[in-house]
């Protein structure tokens, strides 16, 4: 009897921490990573050179000059592409915090502005949260993104 009421603690426990919306993975602490999503409920990747020219658009309303933004962010690509997650995603997450405090430097007017070049009614402050999105679906999702002939395999070598 002592090891089924443990057993279904045990399961009730599991349970419980599987239906938490806190990480118990090692670094789950960290910055919030739920922001890869759209509201269709998943992302789709951009290219880097998509995501470039985002950022672009984006720091041409928040701060005179891309060129430290786009650089941070080339780096990010840089580390992924050699295989370095862990470096790349240290590197994003440095990026974004960049681009937030560039962006908390804005008045309230400034971050509410539109940027109308992609959509008449988009405001910096939402922008902002779409290419944070954007760069965090680069290197959460898309392992490979704009490199169609790299197809990656199992250790079976199918596809």
């Amino acid at each position: 009897m002592r090891r089924v009421l443990s057993a279904l603690g045990f399961a009730a426990a599991v349970l419980f921490a599987a239906c938490t919306n806190e990480s118990t993975a090692p670094g789950g602490g960290g910055p919030n990573r739920d922001v890869g999503t759209f509201s269709t409920g998943a992302c789709t990747a951009l290219s880097a050179d998509e995501i470039k020219a985002h950022l672009s658009l984006l720091m041409a309303y928040v701060v005179p000059n891309d060129n430290s933004t786009l650089g941070k962010f080339q780096t990010v690509v840089d580390l992924f592409n050699a295989g370095d997650y862990a470096g790349a995603r240290t590197k994003l997450d440095q990026l974004i915090a960049f681009i937030n405090l560039k962006y908390n430097q804005l008045s309230a007017a400034q971050q509410q502005a539109l940027i109308t070049e992609l959509d008449p009614d988009q405001t910096v402050s939402a922008f902002k949260d779409q290419v944070i999105a954007e760069m965090n679906c680069f290197i959460s999702f898309d392992l490979n993104p704009g490199d169609p002939a790299r197809v990656f395999t199992n250790p079976g070598g199918t596809a």
